[in-house]
């Protein structure tokens, strides 16, 4: 799975029984930094954890965003940007020991590639979403 190649793979272990791919995410941010240099990606996850914290659970939130940094970068390319955009992610380990990370959008929205050295899940966030 996808998690287990992030230098820190329990932030999702911890609060799924079975850690979801990453399809069907809505895409809000991708950065660029200089220092690393990385890429900073922010997106929510399709399905709400197995074991929220106590915390989520009592303040009623039904959605979790996630932040995932590449460290590293060597390559990156970025075609198009919406206002909303559903991708499928797929983060993978090159022949040559490298991080893929690839986004989708079926609709053309967005599509993304990029590699890296490392990455790490940066932030897990808990919220409340108007349905």
């Amino acid at each position: 799975m996808w998690h287990e190649l992030a230098d820190n793979p329990k932030a999702m272990s911890q609060l799924y029984k079975t850690v979801p791919s990453l399809e069907g995410m809505e895409l809000h941010e991708l950065l660029l930094h200089r220092d690393g240099p990385r890429l900073t990606l922010k997106a929510n996850m399709a399905c709400f954890p197995d074991d929220p914290p106590a915390r989520w659970v009592r303040d009623g939130y039904n959605r979790v965003s996630i932040q995932l940094d590449f460290w590293g970068i060597q390559s990156v390319d970025i075609s198009g940007w919406s206002t909303e955009i559903m991708v499928d992610i797929q983060i993978e380990r090159t022949n040559s020991g490298e991080i893929s990370v690839m986004a989708k959008s079926s609709k053309g929205h967005c599509n993304f590639s990029a590699v890296c050295q490392s990455f790490r899940i940066a932030h897990i966030i808990g919220y409340v979403a108007v349905q």
